[in-house]
């Protein structure tokens, strides 16, 4: 899954793969700061921001899964972890 994200960022083919739109900022729900996938969705949220030219990625914190799964849905959010 991270592959793919990865691979559609950086090919700029968004639509379809994950729903996220054409905007260049992006959020990653990581759950609260004190567990363990927060500072793993900053670390993955800094390796895409480095690596994928013209997008920015950030870890979210938010109130966990179920959450992160309405978000994503939406769209409001790249992934959650």
């Amino acid at each position: 899954m991270v592959g793919t994200i990865f691979n559609c960022l950086k090919s700029k083919c968004y639509q379809g793969v994950v729903k996220v739109g054409f905007a260049q900022n992006y959020f990653i729900g990581t759950g609260g700061q004190s567990g363990i996938y927060y500072p793993f969705g900053g670390a993955l949220a800094k390796v895409w921001s480095d690596e994928v030219s013209s997008i920015n990625v950030k870890a979210e914190v938010t109130a966990a899964s179920v959450e992160n799964t309405i978000k994503v849905e939406r769209g409001d959010m790249l992934a959650d972890w």
